[in-house]
């Protein structure tokens, strides 16, 4: 197993960006649809039309994509992560807190996601087989998410996204809108 140096805040050779156009759009195309987001955009349907309601969908998914899509070029013009450009302005010191709110925003989000994957695999088990076992999705799915991080991006995207997670994430995009 090759170990991935770590750069800090020197750019990153071009041998060492193995992400191409592609696998971009399918890891952050994979990360921006969630359950969560699904459920939520689900209740804009009773105060708005179906056309409506996929129409502010769409209108905020590009909004929030393109807000991030420019944070990530000026890292990828950079050749550094995010978090490492804040420290031209801020200072190494200064993007610590910037950084700690990221990582305590992430973390949050990813318990509200896990939370909404449990409950909806619970209420899945209970009416297919009888049983809910709440806290066995729980830990199962979160174990899942662990393994998944672990990976990191490069072996997310080659190891899980490609070969299963995008057919998996249409496939539900398809079976929820319908």
């Amino acid at each position: 197993m090759q170990d991935t140096p770590q750069w800090g805040i020197e750019p990153v050779p071009d041998r060492m960006r193995v992400l191409g156009l592609l696998d971009t759009f399918l890891l952050w195309g994979n990360l921006s649809v969630s359950l969560l987001v699904i459920v939520a955009g689900a209740l804009l349907v009773p105060a708005l039309s179906l056309p409506q309601a996929l129409l502010a969908i769409v209108v905020a998914a590009v909004a929030g994509n393109l807000l991030l899509g420019v944070a990530g070029l000026i890292g990828a013009d950079a050749r550094v992560p995010g978090m490492v450009v804040l420290r031209a302005p801020l200072g190494r010191r200064g993007s610590y807190l910037p950084t700690i709110l990221n990582v305590a925003q992430n973390l949050g989000w990813s318990t509200f996601e896990l939370i909404i994957i449990a409950t909806a695999a619970s209420a899945l088990s209970n009416r297919v087989f009888g049983f809910e076992a709440k806290w066995m999705w729980t830990l199962l799915f979160g174990g899942i998410a662990v393994a998944l991080a672990l990976l990191g991006p490069v072996g997310f995207v080659r190891r899980y996204v490609r070969k299963f997670a995008v057919w998996a994430v249409l496939g539900s995009l398809a079976y929820l809108t319908w």
